[in-house]
């Protein structure tokens, strides 16, 4: 069973991660995290998270509380939350809401779970949120470890291989996989009266791209097509 470490009570010694009891380091994040084991190795090319490198963030638990004041990391091939203490990783073991990465470059990346089980996804999957409101549009960054061979090499060549899958997901929970591709759309999003078809078609919205779903999202929320 994976060791919990209460943050009120956390110390770090020389030795590593450690909890004194005599020790009352106060910290206003009220937030648990667990040693962070990394599923990977030296033999592997490339790195298992979402960004590597360690960003400013907002956590917001399922309990309504946020932890501001830590850097975080996504670890795409094993969905874990990850925040920096004193140098060392920690993962998040409190049920997350969502949480904000934010770049040096003023950008930032949303990232929610809770939405209802959907093939491999649970409610724990982190998605990105790429527009939201009645509808939202979702992006999900998976990392699988692949194998290879170069010609007539033997050694075999092991690397993170990124994936990335869309989904809709409305009011009532559900949450539907999506391609790129207007028709695709259409079919997961309510447009009885097909207006939102027709503006689509005099915009020359073909929704082949993550900016143009975007657009088109967007729009549809904000009842453009209307």
């Amino acid at each position: 069973m994976r060791r919990k470490i209460t943050f009120c009570l956390l110390y770090l010694i020389a030795g590593g991660l450690s909890v004194d009891a005599q020790t009352s380091g106060f910290l206003t994040d009220n937030v648990t995290g667990s040693v962070y084991r990394a599923k990977m190795d030296a033999s592997i090319n490339g790195n298992p998270f979402f960004i590597d490198e360690w960003l400013p963030g907002v956590i917001t638990l399922r309990s309504g509380q946020k932890a501001e004041k830590y850097n975080l990391k996504l670890d795409v091939y094993s969905n874990e939350l990850l925040f920096q203490y004193e140098g060392n990783a920690l993962v998040v073991v409190n049920p997350v809401k969502e949480f904000v990465l934010r770049t040096n470059l003023g950008s930032s990346y949303l990232f929610r779970a809770g939405f209802l089980p959907v093939e491999r996804n649970t409610e724990n999957t982190f998605y990105q949120v790429l527009t939201d409101g009645p509808v939202t549009l979702l992006k999900l960054t998976r990392k699988i470890i692949t194998e290879r061979k170069e010609y007539n090499q033997a050694a075999v060549i092991k690397e993170f291989e990124a994936s990335e899958s869309y989904y809709i997901a409305k009011a009532n929970g559900g949450i539907e996989k999506i391609r790129k591709d207007k028709k695709n759309l259409l079919a997961a999003i309510n447009d009885a009266d097909g207006s939102f078809a027709k503006w689509l078609e005099k915009k020359g919205l073909r929704c082949k791209s993550e900016e143009e779903l975007v657009q088109a999202v967007t729009a549809y929320n904000n009842n453009q097509h209307k």
